[in-house]
């Protein structure tokens, strides 16, 4: 079909001008190309563009758009008919407008993340709490504590809390009333232990006036082995006590044995009773009493 308005023939059977996108009239198409005649033109035929036509379509357009932009006879059809592609250049404007909402969404952090964020704070600020002395416990607490041990006798407990009071609370009101208390208490516990060295020195001269009088478990309060367990209980790990309580040990346990091989089984179950007095649950002399003991029954 010959363009009624550049007189170029387009041979495709397009609806609109290759070289000029002017709508052809339907009435003009024609089958047979070489008979083609042009009734009544609308307007003077002009000189054909030659320019030559870009047929490959442009990135991001379709094919029917490759030619260029479409004219403005086009773009009114095309908003008539309802079948025509957006404008790019309009869309710009409207993807301009959205951007900024889109941009706000993905700068929003996660709520996961601010949960974590937070605990995190959380665990720091306990943290620090924990480490400044002062901060997490009270002072009138902290003393309250002190003066209950202190009221029970529980002296060495009682000092490590108003030291710990004095290093927390220096500028405390009760503060020279904790000092005070140290400074009692170092007194308190410097008599006792005097008191306790001079108690042991005592019993330990007993031990040894019972033991040469061989007072070893008789008379009954009055004997080497009382004697030695109380210093014991004073002293746990006192020397001449432990050594006293061996000996005596040793000289009933040689008795008993020399009673045995004697047949005097009455004489060595006395002596590894008395054994037991001093080891009540000694395996080796419950085991040796119980032989002595068969021993006599088999004899009887």
């Amino acid at each position: 079909m010959v363009c009624p308005k550049c007189g170029v023939s387009n041979n495709d059977h397009s609806w609109r001008c290759r070289s000029c996108y002017t709508i052809l009239r339907e009435s003009a198409v024609s089958t047979d190309y070489s008979d083609l005649i042009v009734q009544s033109p609308l307007r003077q035929a002009q000189q054909p563009n030659l320019t030559p036509v870009d047929t490959a379509p442009a990135p991001g357009r379709s094919s029917r758009h490759a030619g260029g932009y479409p004219s403005s006879d086009e773009e009114a059809v095309s908003s008539r008919t309802g079948n025509g592609h957006p404008d790019p250049r309009s869309n710009g404007a409207a993807m301009g407008q959205n951007q900024p909402a889109e941009t706000s969404s993905r700068r929003k952090p996660p709520l996961y993340l601010v949960i974590a964020t937070i605990t995190l704070l959380a665990i720091l600020a306990a943290g620090v709490l924990m480490l400044r002395p002062g901060e997490g416990a009270s002072a009138s607490a902290l003393f309250a504590e002190a003066e209950t041990q202190y009221n029970s006798r529980n002296y060495l407990a009682s000092m490590a809390i108003y030291q710990k009071f004095s290093l927390q609370f220096p500028e405390d009101h009760l503060a020279p009333i904790a000092h005070n208390r140290v400074a009692e208490i170092k007194t308190i516990l410097a008599e006792a232990q005097r008191q306790k060295t001079e108690r042991v020195a005592s019993l330990l001269q007993d031990a040894r006036s019972a033991f040469r009088k061989q007072r070893f478990l008789v008379p009954e309060g009055r004997n080497v082995i009382t004697y030695t367990a109380e210093v014991l209980q004073l002293d746990p790990t006192n020397a001449d006590a432990l050594e006293m309580q061996a000996l005596v040990i040793n000289y009933y346990e040689e008795k008993a044995e020399a009673a045995r091989e004697k047949r005097h089984y009455n004489t060595a179950i006395q002596n590894y009773r008395n054994m037991l007095k001093i080891l009540p649950n000694d395996q080796k002399t419950l085991k040796k009493l119980e032989a002595v003991v068969q021993m006599s029954i088999a004899r009887e």
